[in-house]
């Protein structure tokens, strides 16, 4: 999307992303009509929706968190104003809404989340807090005063707050009025505090996935793991057997640096780089049952011989990443060439892929990641 008559996506990139945050006025048209209080109330209160109400107001008010799914009694006992109903994920569920994220195809498809969609009254809003990933604040409907803060890590003090995680000080650098189409860039670790200032207040969070040093390093760890053999066993040698019975001494501690020398700088970076093509496709919603169609390589085969090409469809809970040997589909791994990877995301197929990657057609087209288009 064009971010704005003087800042080019490239610029914004270099200048912004990561960095530090930006208000865009007016840069998306009217979103008015997209979904309203009643049609987001509705999905919270389906099962497979992950959803929740928060209500306070001041920085050490008495804030609260109720988890849904809800039912009807539960927003007809909410009071006039101070409340914040959140969906997670409301892309899955509507076609135009899912549509907003192809204004972000400048970076990386990977590293998008999900569309969270708040609604409030007058006076709704989440608290003073920090996200450890980007976030982009879309406007939709009503007025809202975004407040922004200090830059804040894991050692940023908490309230004693279990149901949410708020900061117990915020330390204000700038405001921002927004209203319909207006965007507000944050970068993860910003302290900010949104309130609606009006009634009927509609905000879409097009967040960024960032897995962290922690998630990445224990996925890594266990994939080499998974390519070391049962039976290697430890050895002994003559100077680890202590005079000692119970001492494990320098000599047996030394021997375990053995173990360590199949991993080469290699292994641990290929490690690393499929450890983090999992996390970053790994997808927190599941295709329905009708959804997981039951293909065979048979059928597959005469589909596309029938049609010569076929077009893909990604189904909105489905993730993909490549590189240069290796498909990430939905939080699994595999080894195949940059070609059918390039396929599969562009949702191009063809009648000449070999059998072993039309196999994969038929597991992900099984698994209700992808259909063919009619």
């Amino acid at each position: 999307m064009p971010l704005s008559s003087s800042l080019t996506e490239q610029d914004f990139i270099k200048q912004y992303w990561q960095q530090k945050p930006l208000l865009f006025r007016q840069c998306f048209g009217d979103l008015s009509g997209l979904i309203d209080g009643d049609e987001l109330a509705g999905l919270a209160c389906e099962e497979v929706v992950e959803s929740r109400i928060i209500s306070g107001f001041e920085i050490d008010g008495d804030w609260a968190c109720q988890q849904g799914p809800f039912n009807e009694d539960d927003f007809a006992n909410l009071s006039d104003k101070n409340w914040t109903l959140l969906v997670q994920g409301v892309e899955q569920w509507d076609e135009q809404i899912r549509s907003i994220l192809d204004n972000f195809s400048f970076l990386p498809k990977w590293r998008l989340e999900d569309i969270m969609v708040s609604y409030a009254p007058q006076g709704g809003g989440v608290g003073p807090h920090f996200d450890y990933y980007d976030v982009f604040l879309l406007q939709v409907s009503g007025k809202r005063q975004w407040k922004l803060g200090q830059h804040c890590d894991e050692g940023s003090v908490l309230q004693a707050n279990d149901e949410v995680k708020l900061l117990s000080e915020f330390h204000e650098t700038e405001s921002h009025e927004v209203v319909a189409g207006d965007m507000l860039y944050i970068p993860a670790g910003v302290a900010h505090w949104g309130t609606a200032l009006s009634d009927d207040c509609i905000t879409f969070s097009v967040g960024f996935r960032a897995p962290s040093e922690k998630d990445i390093i224990e996925e890594a760890l266990e994939n080499i793991a998974e390519s070391l053999l049962e039976n290697n066993r430890y050895q002994d040698t003559e100077a680890s057997i202590d005079i000692h019975p119970y001492k494990i001494n320098a000599a047996a501690s030394e021997n375990l640096r053995g173990l360590l020398n199949s991993i080469t700088p290699e292994k641990l970076q290929d490690a690393l780089q499929q450890a983090f093509g999992q996390l970053v496709t790994d997808t927190r919603y599941t295709a329905s049952e009708e959804d997981q169609e039951e293909w065979t390589l048979e059928q597959l085969q005469a589909t596309l011989r029938k049609n010569k090409t076929t077009r893909l469809y990604h189904y909105p809970h489905s993730r993909f990443a490549f590189t240069d040997t290796q498909l990430f589909v939905n939080g699994e791994a595999f080894f195949v060439d940059e070609k059918f990877s390039r396929l599969v995301c562009d949702k191009t197929i063809d009648v000449n892929l070999p059998a072993e990657q039309l196999a994969l057609l038929v597991k992900f087209l099984n698994d209700g990641s992808i259909a063919l288009e009619d």
